[in-house]
């Protein structure tokens, strides 16, 4: 090697070691530096000579780190690890989806570089099967435990509101004591669950509650139910023969695929079960056990009355890409005519099915105007799938969140008819409902486990050394998201509970005064810790006071003036804890 080949190459190896140390003080200034990442102010946080201290000294760890091990591979691989570290910190402070987008990017590219430059080939070389499982174990808890800290603390930080928990709070306590749905604080008066949603799939949470009957039992069970899925993930991987490293770090993928965790931010709902019943659908699908498979298809279906969309859309995949007529054809007609039923249901006995979240498709009238506006009107269609409630780009970073993670693995596949599968998407980007395009709502569900299907029938189809590196990438993909959305949420609560605990204690041993047997009309986050009674209403929908006790959350600006009809039907003040609690009496109310 001549001189001036070596003199490029020690220049090479500083700015590598240079770049690597710059990215690594910069993620630890994020971390533990006041002031998000991306704003002004954070520089004038920063002490300058002590920064440049930090670059000069991980740069030379950095340096000797090369002359140790003297391989090329390693100088590209710890700046990479440096990268990520830079990119998870900011991603994990700022906790924007435009932030994620530019990072995934630069990711993507350095992972395309790095693989382009040195060919690693030790991602290729078999974990052994020990490895294998501790890693997808690992990764598993970690979301299962972020996901269930988080929704725990949302009941005892009282942050869950009536709408939903509340609601399924008191209907869990009337199935409990007489086996029916019913409640009184859905629709301010004594209803049946399913006069609003068909959902039987409850009664399978019925005997834990039934052992466990609290709250935090249904806090519990969504996480359990939604991280179960990551079993038949693993075995469909595994069946479709995917490469051994493929299979863990998809299935590691799967478990920290932001969607699926942020699903469970907003407290239990029935949609947390199509995860695992859709995936074993799938599974059992491809192992051509029929049985099961239409085991899978009606508990998918006793999810929700709209469930059977997802239904409809497979069975047309499996008459339509799989050539499976008869599979098929039951699968579609049994969707079809169960939705009927429901519809028959819900509009004879109940309220009938929600057809407003559609409305900027039908003008005000049912879905099946909505239906034929797509049919005939394609084009303002295609037009209304960006289009939301407020003219933003928020569908547009609601596609990135689910795709990004995935890296766009969904349209990685050369047959056209496979595509049938991501179609389920425009369930939520055709609505201006802005719930059902946020991944921090249950509506993502559903769609979530169709593109990680998707995901792994188009991984199955690449050759082995792509599989391998396709899968890491959806790794740090999903990792970085989740680092962004998950991890800041869960320390919120936690800090949340650590710095209120006082208060929480308060309110809840000013809750203890009324009795279990007592009629109560409550303010929407105080609701679903008295829900476990006959009686119980929200203050908000519920007009004229008619209950034996009235509590309210002063806490909260909307508090101002919602005592007066209280204290002029003759309620009295019982308990008072300024800026927290209100609790009214009224002895005349039966």
């Amino acid at each position: 090697m001549t001189a001036k080949e070596k003199l490029s190459e020690l220049f090479q190896v500083i700015i590598s070691a240079f770049a690597s140390g710059w990215l690594v003080a910069v993620g630890i200034l994020i971390n533990f530096t006041a002031g998000a990442g991306v704003e002004l102010s954070f520089s004038s946080f920063v002490n300058l000579p002590f920064f440049i201290a930090m670059v000069v000294g991980f740069s030379i760890i950095f340096l000797l780190l090369y002359s140790y091990f003297d391989s090329e591979i390693v100088k590209g691989f710890s700046f990479l690890c440096a990268l990520c570290f830079f990119c998870f910190s900011l991603a994990a402070k700022v906790g924007k989806t435009e932030v994620y987008i530019v990072l995934f990017i630069v990711i993507m590219i350095s992972l395309y570089c790095f693989d382009n430059k040195y060919k690693p080939t030790h991602l290729n070389k078999d974990v052994s099967d020990k490895i294998q499982w501790s890693l997808i174990v690992a990764f598993a808890l970690l979301a299962f435990g972020c996901v269930l800290a988080i929704s725990v603390l949302r009941y005892t930080t009282y942050s869950s509101p009536n709408y939903d928990f509340g609601i399924f709070c008191n209907m869990f306590y009337n199935m409990k004591k007489s086996g029916m749905a019913v409640t009184t604080c859905e629709r301010d008066k004594l209803l049946s669950h399913f006069a609003v949603h068909i959902s039987p799939v409850f009664y399978l949470i019925l005997p834990v509650y039934w052992i466990f009957p609290s709250p935090i039992t249904l806090a519990v069970v969504q996480p359990i139910v939604v991280f179960s899925a990551v079993i038949p993930f693993f075995l469909l991987a595994k069946h479709l023969k995917l490469s051994k490293n493929a299979v863990m770090f998809i299935t590691i993928a799967f478990s920290v695929y932001a969607p699926l965790s942020t699903g469970c931010f907003y407290d239990l709902h029935e949609n947390c079960f199509l995860v695992p019943f859709l995936m074993w659908m799938f599974y059992f699908f491809e192992k051509d056990n029929k049985l099961f498979m239409f085991v899978s298809a009606a508990l998918v279906l006793s999810v929700k009355e709209d469930a059977f969309v997802y239904i409809v859309f497979f069975a047309i995949y499996t008459l339509v890409a799989r050539k499976k007529y008869l599979t098929g054809s039951v699968l579609l007609v049994s969707a079809v005519a169960y939705f009927g039923i429901c519809c028959l249901i819900l509009t004879t006995f109940g309220t009938g099915i929600m057809e407003s979240r559609y409305s900027n498709l039908a003008d005000g009238g049912s879905l099946i105007d909505a239906a034929k506006t797509i049919i005939v009107n394609p084009g303002y269609a295609i037009g209304e799938v960006l289009v939301t409630k407020d003219n933003d780009i928020r569908k547009f970073l609601y596609i990135a969140e689910i795709f990004c993670p995935l890296v766009f693995l969904p349209f990685m596949s050369k047959d056209f008819k496979r595509y049938i599968l991501i179609l389920p998407i425009f369930i939520n980007l055709l609505t201006k409902y802005p719930y059902q395009y946020d991944i921090t709502f249950q509506y993502t569900f559903g769609i979530s486990v169709f593109l990680s299907y998707f995901s792994l029938l188009n991984l199955a189809d690449i050759e082995k050394e792509k599989q391998t590196k396709l899968s890491f990438a959806s790794v740090i993909a999903s990792m970085m998201l989740f680092i962004m959305i998950v991890l800041p949420k869960t320390a919120a609560y936690y800090d949340k509970q650590q710095f209120n605990s006082e208060t929480y204690d308060e309110i809840t041993q000013a809750l203890e005064i009324i009795p279990e047997n007592a009629s109560v009309t409550a303010t929407t986050y105080y609701l679903p810790h008295l829900a476990s009674r006959d009686v119980i209403y929200e203050d908000e929908y519920h007009d004229t006071p008619s209950t034996q006790y009235f509590v309210l959350d002063t806490s909260r600006a909307v508090a101002a003036g919602r005592n007066e009809k209280y204290l002029a039907a003759g309620y009295q003040l019982i308990y008072s804890k300024e800026g927290i609690i209100e609790i009214y009496y009224n002895p005349d109310m039966p």
